[in-house]
């Protein structure tokens, strides 16, 4: 049977304790304490003025394996979220790339137009740019960008349209 895991409160009596210091169940701590107690990771300790220790709780090598324990499945979560953390600070910026390069690409595809179209510059990258969000969606829809089908059905429509 596996113990329950360590309150926020357990935990900060654990780390206070392990530290060196004598804790004592009073206040706000009382009821952490008493838990720990319960199950082996602090001990009563008999003293000068405390024949019964119970005024008196250490730190149970138990509790130091419990400590060590949440530690490391702290380090390990933490370990988890840096890793996902920088996954996901990649994959941006993949994707900023990406658009950044299509970016590029229309604007090529606007100054085309002008030139050999006479085509004005801005109208012509915003045709180009809602051709661009169709096909992407079509390319999508179809598995992603690793379909190579470079769509040449859907070059001509920009050459037909007139200025507005």
């Amino acid at each position: 049977m596996s113990e329950s895991p360590l309150s926020s409160n357990e935990m900060v009596v654990l780390k206070i304790a392990a530290a060196g210091e004598r804790m004592i169940p009073i206040g706000h701590w009382k009821d952490a304490i008493e838990s720990l107690v319960r199950r082996g990771f602090l001990k009563p300790t008999p003293g000068h003025g405390d024949p019964t220790g119970d005024f008196n709780n250490m730190i149970t090598e138990a509790g130091r394996v419990a400590l060590g324990v949440v530690k490391r499945q702290d380090d390990d979560s933490f370990h988890d979220l840096v890793t996902a953390q920088s996954k996901l600070v990649s994959a941006q910026k993949q994707a900023v790339d990406k658009v950044q390069e299509a970016a590029r690409l229309l604007a090529d595809a606007g100054e085309i137009s002008e030139t050999a179209l006479g085509h004005a510059r801005d109208w012509a990258i915003k045709q180009w740019g809602q051709q661009l969000i169709e096909r992407a969606i079509e390319l999508s829809k179809q598995g992603g960008s690793n379909e190579r089908d470079t769509g040449n059905d859907e070059r001509h429509r920009l050459g037909h349209q007139t200025d507005a």
